[in-house]
């Protein structure tokens, strides 16, 4: 699936091999194999919602069928004639464009594994000015022209969801995104998606006759006259504009009752995805079609639908225009902490608990702030919050700590000399009972990471330990990881540990790190700091940590404001975005 272009130097995701050609009569059997389980109440009369980029009933056309061959996958294109038509417009392209299609067999002949696709271009540039019969000619010869200009999609049979998508420029590959690719998490892949997606909007069309187009490029033109701006001529929009948005978005996960675990996306008319992992890795491999039902047991389950990638996932029945899925399923069909809209601001909201929560967050802050140097023994002399702001300066590059602890009776002072860490590290001294608090430095100015969290909760959970809280310091900002309930945080330490975090400061225990990739994606609207911040939030209050994050904001008379980041539910239970000035 990386190789959707006709060349092979673009490829440098996989390094295989060819072990063998697919062939045009073992690509039509898997062809036919596939369409003979395709629901067959996808038709243009089902009255019900369609896919994005679903052709409607295909006439394959396997004497015009090619093969091509990369050295890493190999592919049979087979030209059709469709009973709908897509065109397309982007801030490329001045009018509306047809959308080519066609069907695409791969074999990834490193593994042997066999799927089918529909390809879509949508052209731009010179070839948005080309006649659609002259790029369909310069298809023929491979998966596109060499000197392709435009997005490359590919998609089910029925549409929808993307698999691979990428946009080109005389060839060559600019962007592109395979949202099976394991090097990044499947939201991340999902926004990278979306962003390729944005500025781009789809028109379907009803084509009268499947043999109504001579140029097998999957629809034809309508009547100029047919647009919804009538009379205007060539530039106008197609009847059945439908929606501009083609957005997929993210609704949590549910562990179907074979152990493997699925991802729900809908696109924005409605239609429910199942990404599937069926290998046991924690990521998805498969993508299921709009309207089927993840069960026990392999193969074929009722006619419903093919599994492209086998595994053990079964299908539901046809698409009837209801929601066949189990009621387990069905309430987890939307991640029941968000609602299905994402903020773009957040909300303030002032709750006691939260004014106390504030209030106390800075007198912590200011007790860093005054403590003066310390007098261990050990030392010839104990620094300043001062000196660690110089050092901060003397060295942004890499992090500096500033600890301080009680010495009885409400009074404080420096624990240990500065410390100096690397990029991403720095040693703290909070497994001392008698340590307060302490402050440490990040380099790239970002909000506390998961590690952050885990050290708070390790340090502050633990009994008789005086560990208020840490605070992470930028150039405008400090944020501040406050104890609010050690029992809680020892719980919560106890049960996820020193393992729960990887080399890369982020979660790697399964259910943290899918909750974290939730709400980064439903808060992704937000600026990047504060999408940090009201995940972490979300974090801290759906496993009752005993710990809350605060920020302050730096004034223009150089004090800090405090300000509160809560993620706090609504009467309808949905957690919402809100901080407390």
């Amino acid at each position: 699936m990386f190789s959707c272009y006709d060349d092979s130097e673009e490829d440098l995701r996989n390094d295989a091999s060819a072990e063998g050609t697919l062939t045009i009569e073992a690509a039509h059997e898997l062809y036919r194999e596939y369409m003979s389980r395709r629901p067959v109440s996808r038709s243009l009369d089902d009255g019900g919602v369609r896919s994005r980029l679903d052709p409607g009933m295909i006439t394959a056309h396997w004497e015009s069928a090619t093969v091509s061959n990369n050295g890493v996958n190999s592919y049979v294109a087979v030209p059709f004639h469709a009973t709908r038509a897509y065109y397309a417009k982007s801030v490329r392209n001045e009018k509306y464009v047809s959308v080519l299609q066609k069907v695409v067999v791969v074999q990834e002949d490193s593994t042997l594994r066999n799927d089918v696709y529909v390809m879509s271009l949508i052209p731009e540039g010179e070839f948005a000015k080309k006649p659609k019969y002259e790029l369909a000619v310069l298809s023929e010869g491979g998966t596109v022209p060499k000197d392709y200009s435009g997005l490359l999609l590919y998609t089910l049979p029925d549409g929808g969801l993307p698999i691979y998508t990428a946009r080109l420029e005389s060839g060559r590959v600019v962007e592109d995104v395979y949202i099976f690719d394991k090097s990044r998490p499947v939201e991340e892949n999902f926004d990278r998606l979306n962003g390729m997606l944005d500025g781009y909007s789809l028109r379907s069309y009803g084509v009268a006759s499947p043999n109504s187009l001579p140029e097998y490029s999957g629809g034809t033109d309508p009547d100029p006259n047919e647009g919804t701006n009538p009379g205007k001529g060539s530039g106008d929009v197609p009847k059945n504009p439908g929606d501009d948005d083609w957005i997929f978005e993210p609704d949590g996960s549910v562990i179907g009752k074979d152990g493997n675990e699925y991802w729900y996306f809908t696109d924005e008319r409605g239609d429910t995805y199942w990404l599937v992992d069926s290998d046991g890795d924690g990521e998805p491999d498969q993508v299921l079609l709009p309207g089927v039902t993840p069960d026990t047991g392999g193969g074929w389950d009722g006619g419903g639908g093919f599994n492209p990638g086998g595994g053990n996932i079964g299908w539901g029945g046809q698409d009837t225009g209801e929601s066949p899925e189990t009621p387990e399923i069905k309430r987890s069909r939307r991640n029941p902490d968000f609602p299905a809209v994402r903020p773009k601001t957040e909300e303030i909201d002032c709750s006691e608990k939260h004014k106390q929560i504030k209030q106390y967050a800075k007198e912590v802050l200011d007790r860093l702030f005054n403590a003066p140097a310390g007098t261990d023994p050990q030392y010839s002399s104990l620094p300043t919050y001062s000196d660690f702001l110089a050092a901060v300066e003397s060295d942004p590059r890499i992090e500096h700590s500033y600890t301080i602890s009680s010495t009885g009776g409400g009074k404080y002072m420096s624990y240990s000399p500065i410390q100096h860490g690397d990029s991403t590290h720095v040693k703290v001294f909070g497994d001392n009972l008698s340590v307060v608090a302490e402050i440490h430095s990040h380099p790239n100015n970002t909000p506390p990471s998961h590690d952050d969290i885990m050290s708070v909760a390790r340090f502050g959970g633990k009994a008789n330990s005086m560990y208020e809280g840490l605070y992470v310091y930028t150039n405008d900002r400090i944020y501040g990881l406050i104890v609010t309930d050690r029992q809680k945080a020892s719980a919560f330490y106890n049960q996820y540990g020193d393992k729960a975090v990887g080399e890369n400061n982020l979660f790697v225990d399964k259910s943290l790190r899918h909750d974290w990739q939730t709400a980064m994606s439903h808060f992704r609207k937000l600026e990047d700091d504060m999408k940090w911040c009201q995940s972490l939030a979300y974090l801290l209050a759906k496993y009752d940590t005993g710990l809350a994050l605060v920020y302050f904001d730096k004034g223009e008379n150089g004090g800090y404001q405090a300000v509160g980041v809560n993620s706090v539910r609504d009467s309808n239970g949905f957690y919402r975005p809100t901080k407390c000035r």
